[in-house]
């Protein structure tokens, strides 16, 4: 047997062997939805230069040897990039398809994967830096080929907008806006306070940026309304003769 032949079919079968040895390590283990997970930690993210960046890792107490999912998103709000490794010893591979804005990842170790620590990091194009759950539709995911469950953790910047009073603005009165506090962020209202929480009098759309210390934000609007007219009511009406016409 020609050396070059040898030596690739030594390769193959060492490459074999390991995988049949990680298989067989593999065999007896039963994946729980319930308690296996592949996490997506958008509390994590970092912003810049129009992209974010976000950890993905698995929580589970069995051997991991492969960790899969598709993901699908909102093309509109960002677009994908690119996978980063971030284990040791973990071979990966990513397919992105503009048809079904799907993203499809699959990958491998001959050693057990690190259970709670970033496999991966997700890059996308997000030229506003704003990011929130809204933008991913679904996601199907596989620990050792089979169904698990899958958890987003939200982003630090908190949503949607507070209101203290009555959404109606009548003449004279006022209402609090506010949004939930939490440490390293900053606010930026559209009334140009950059304090957790504003009064106003006035009816209208009153929106905040909440930025985080990675460079992420967030929007939130709110909108107060004016009251509205009341119908006008008539208790009575007459009417008398003026030359050839009724004056009402």
């Amino acid at each position: 047997m020609p050396k070059r032949i040898a030596w690739l079919f030594t390769l193959y079968f060492a490459w074999s062997v390991s995988m049949m040895q990680a298989k067989d390590l593999n065999a007896n283990v039963v994946i729980i939805n319930q308690f296996d997970s592949i996490v997506f930690d958008l509390s994590q993210s970092v912003c810049s230069s129009g992209q974010v960046n976000f950890p993905v890792y698995f929580i589970s107490d069995d051997p991991i040897y492969a960790v899969d999912f598709s993901l699908k998103f909102n093309p509109n709000g960002f677009t994908f990039n690119s996978v980063t490794n971030i284990q040791a010893g973990l071979s990966t591979s990513a397919f992105y398809n503009s048809s079904d804005s799907t993203l499809r990842f699959t990958s491998y170790s001959i050693a057990p994967m690190v259970s709670n620590s970033p496999l991966v990091s997700l890059r996308f194009n997000l030229p506003s830096a704003n990011i929130s759950l809204a933008m991913f539709d679904s996601v199907y995911t596989l620990l050792n080929g089979d169904d698990c469950s899958k958890r987003f953790i939200n982003p630090l910047i908190p949503a949607g907008v507070g209101l203290i009073g009555s959404p109606v603005i009548n003449p004279g009165d006022c209402s609090t806006l506010l949004i939930n506090t939490q440490p390293g962020l900053n606010y930026l209202w559209s009334t140009g306070q950059t304090t957790s929480q504003i009064t106003v009098c006035l009816p209208g759309t009153y929106s905040v940026t909440v930025s985080a210390v990675q460079g992420c934000n967030a929007v939130s609007q709110f909108t107060l309304l004016a009251p509205s007219p009341l119908p006008v009511e008539l208790l009575y009406f007459k009417g008398k003769s003026y030359e050839s016409m009724i004056h009402l």
